[in-house]
């Protein structure tokens, strides 16, 4: 297996390539079911470049347009709740599932200006647009009774613009090895001899347990992950779970993380040969959101400490791939079995598409 070569992470050329191969038709994680609570709440979709609307309805959720067919200007930002969704420039007004019902002083018939829906698919609560090959292999994915994803509430989102290639993120995600390493806190939550990997022609995924009660229960661990250990093992007190975390990595970007009581999903979206934006969203067990505030805020804080480890990791990479990049040396090290596993997949994924 040939790792990716060092120009494909900074050449503008390939980056165009990559965005019809990877992003023109791909699977596309939208949000969740659980971000509408109630009837007429909305939330527009950062995800997707802010064009579309996710709307709650009394009997449905509706995905729509949040361009104005009128004169075309982008209406609203962010969430709130409504009855009708109205373009600030005209007052033309459209209700929750996209009908147009007011045009002021314009006479014409409203019926053809009504905002164009789109299709898209729900799979316990998390809803996604695209490719449906993706959603029957993450139908099929094999660990999906023991996830309880019904059962997890949306939270917040965290999103960070990242001043590097995406496939320098990618790349971190599907390793292992920089585990110990780079991740002080996550080392010693999880036991890394017991990762196994799960290879899929669209998807990549893994498995680990966590350590023993004895050896969490030792302060050799940073300050929020003592924290989020802590919360843990009280709420755990009589059993530990089977599985320390669960996590698939849906080709060509979307990152679902689960892990006891608490889930991230992250999606990083390319902007440029060397930058992108990463957006999270955190998930919680109903019982956690509600009940235990202060295991929902630790779990947080523990994970975006491992994420910010993360990207300083991969400004490493990027530095040193553009040394080699600007030097016209291209240079592949030998993966290592079976922490790079994940990485191996992933790469011979890439190829698969680009060649």
């Amino acid at each position: 297996m040939k790792g990716i070569p060092i120009k494909n992470y900074f050449e503008e050329e390939i980056f165009e390539k990559e965005i019809n191969v990877f992003f023109k038709d791909c699977i596309q994680y939208i949000g969740s079911s659980t971000m509408l609570k109630y009837e007429n709440d909305y939330r527009v979709v950062e995800r997707m470049n802010n064009r579309k609307i996710l709307f709650k309805n009394s009997d449905e959720i509706c995905l729509m347009e949040n361009v104005c067919s009128h004169r075309q200007a982008k209406m609203i930002s962010g969430t709130g709740n409504s009855q009708l969704i109205t373009c600030p420039l005209h007052n033309w007004s459209f209700n929750g599932k996209g009908k147009c019902v007011a045009t002021p002083f314009y006479v014409g018939e409203k019926e053809h200006c009504s905002l164009k829906k789109s299709v898209f698919t729900n799979w316990n609560n998390l809803l996604f647009t695209g490719n449906d090959d993706a959603i029957n292999a993450l139908e099929e994915f094999p660990y999906n009774d023991l996830l309880n994803l019904e059962k997890m509430i949306y939270a917040q989102t965290f999103t960070e613009e990242l001043n590097f290639n995406w496939k320098h993120y990618v790349d971190g995600f599907a390793e292992d090895y920089h585990v110990p390493f780079v991740h002080p806190g996550f080392a010693n939550f999880i036991d890394l001899k017991s990762i196994k990997w799960i290879d899929h022609a669209l998807y990549t995924g893994q498995t680990f347990k966590l350590k023993s009660r004895a050896e969490l229960a030792k302060n050799e661990t940073t300050p929020k992950y003592r924290k989020w250990v802590d919360e843990f093992l009280k709420y755990f007190s009589d059993e530990l779970p089977e599985y320390g975390g669960i996590l698939i990595m849906l080709y060509p970007n979307i990152m679902i993380e689960w892990y006891p009581l608490f889930m991230a999903i992250s999606t990083v979206h390319p902007t440029g040969p060397e930058s992108c934006i990463n957006h999270i969203d955190f998930f919680h067990h109903e019982d956690v959101f509600w009940n235990h505030v202060e295991l929902k805020k630790a779990a947080e804080e523990a994970y975006m400490e491992t994420a910010d480890e993360d990207a300083e990791m991969c400004v490493r990479l990027a530095q040193g791939r553009k040394i080699l990049f600007e030097d016209g040396e291209d240079e592949q090290g030998p993966y290592q079995h079976p922490f790079e596993d994940g990485l191996c997949m992933f790469h011979r994924y890439y190829h698969s598409r680009m060649t």
